[in-house]
């Protein structure tokens, strides 16, 4: 479906005279996948990829209608409805989907894949704790390695949007032993992982709902792990490329980990004491954590993304006597505008949209976006520029729905044309592009 293809190679398929239509691509799968054969089978698992990954990925907070949707219904005094609800649409298949799914599962009860693609349908609704109950229940050995991973994968970023960091480092640690790919990967996310479980130590912050997999007494353990991880993350880079090239989070966990040795190096710190703003918390945005985070868990990230924050700035967690957690490493002012828009988006989340889009404005979008809305390059988080822009056109969005339109269109233009090539590009593109697509026809 060429509207979720990436940017850069959407302008080079539009070159060649290819064009596309999300929606008549959508209504082509659908028919396949109504067949009870191998044809039928592809299909389904096509459209669960989809709607569980680049739709709801993408745009999922983008709330309108498809461009063949009544919309003459679906608006009113300048508000939008509930999109998605009620009867399916093509955008919304609702029950749909859902029975599609369970009917495939019926077929095959002993299917991984299945059982996979029902655990991801549970988690984008937000029931994580079941979505982690269905994976576990599988007891069978899965014979295709590409499944498992995917599975074991699937279920370690749940148990991250969860808190439960330990164990979702157990899972990372064991892709290590099943996948050839991404070892460097796999070792950052637990290093962060332990580090997010040092930090609940250090807070006595505990996981809101379940059972609570962090063990007070093994504090010291955590944080040599998180050592141990972070460090030899790096080592992992460039021992599997993709067309001659580093996949593209090792140029992310290289900048990071560059950093991060280079503040214990120059204050003579731990890496775990030099690590600013919670690297697991930003590892979910890109995974579309916090579209999944039930409330309690949200509130809970809120605090844990200022554990290093100013004790004088917002949403700072202090402890007992009023002072930052992070006792040695003062917040960098571009840690801050990462922590800012993670809090902002949080807020969001929690229904709390005025005042996140002020934190936004005032403590991240200020600092490069000029009055005449023009805007200043910056490069120490390449993805947090442009990212912030998608967001505060959601922010628009969310606060005036049609009446903001206009103002949500700029802000995706602007987060397009912020710059061509860098960190992350992909995958931010990606989301700006399905955004912007979604709202051009309103």
């Amino acid at each position: 479906v060429k509207s979720i293809i990436p940017p850069t190679i959407g302008k080079v398929l539009a070159v060649v005279g290819f064009k596309g239509s999300r929606e008549d691509g959508l209504r082509a799968v659908w028919k396949s996948a109504e067949k009870r054969n191998i044809h039928g089978g592809i299909g389904l698992l096509t459209l669960l990829v989809f709607y569980d990954g680049p739709f709801q990925f993408t745009d999922v907070d983008f709330d309108v209608p498809s461009a063949t949707e009544n919309r003459q219904d679906q608006f009113s005094n300048g508000k939008i409805t509930q999109a998605g609800y009620g009867e399916p649409t093509l955008l919304h298949p609702g029950k749909k989907l859902e029975s599609s799914l369970l009917n495939a599962r019926a077929l095959f009860p002993h299917s991984a894949l299945w059982l996979l693609q029902e655990g991801r349908m549970l988690a984008s609704k937000g029931r994580l704790e079941e979505a982690v109950e269905l994976m576990d229940s599988l007891t069978r050995k899965i014979e295709m390695k590409q499944v498992e991973a995917l599975l074991v994968f699937d279920r370690a970023m749940i148990l991250i949007f969860m808190n439960k960091y330990e164990r979702a480092a157990k899972d990372f640690l064991r892709l290590v032993d099943i996948n050839a790919w991404s070892h460097a990967l796999y070792f950052y996310f637990a290093g962060a992982c332990y580090l997010e479980s040092w930090r609940m130590c250090e807070t006595k912050l505990t996981v809101p709902t379940g059972k609570d997999d962090i063990d007070l007494s093994k504090k010291e353990w955590y944080k040599e792990q998180a050592e141990k991880y972070l460090s030899s993350a790096p080592e992992q880079v460039g021992k599997r490329k993709f067309m001659s090239k580093p996949m593209p989070f090792d140029r992310f966990l290289l900048r990071k980990t560059n950093s991060i040795k280079e503040i214990s190096k120059r204050k003579n710190l731990s890496l775990v004491d030099s690590c600013g703003t919670s690297l697991i918390h930003e590892l979910s945005y890109f995974w579309n954590g916090y579209n999944r985070m039930p409330e309690e868990n949200l509130k809970l990230a809120i605090k844990l993304l200022g554990f290093n924050a100013d004790p004088d700035s917002e949403y700072a967690l202090l402890n007992s006597d009023g002072k930052s957690y992070s006792k040695i490493l003062p917040e960098s002012k571009d840690e801050s505008m990462i922590r800012y828009t993670l809090q902002a988006i949080t807020l969001r989340r929690l229904g709390k949209i005025e005042e996140g889009r002020k934190i936004l404005d005032s403590n991240v979008l200020s600092e490069f976006v000029l009055p005449n809305n023009k805007f200043i390059k910056m490069t120490n988080d390449p993805w947090l520029y442009p990212i912030s822009m998608y967001e505060r056109a959601l922010f628009c969005w969310k606060e005036k729905s049609v009446d903001g339109l206009e103002d949500a269109k700029e802000w995706l233009k602007n987060a397009s044309e912020y710059s061509d090539d860098y960190e992350l590009s992909t995958r931010v593109g990606m989301k700006i592009k399905a955004a912007t697509d979604r709202l051009e026809n309103l």
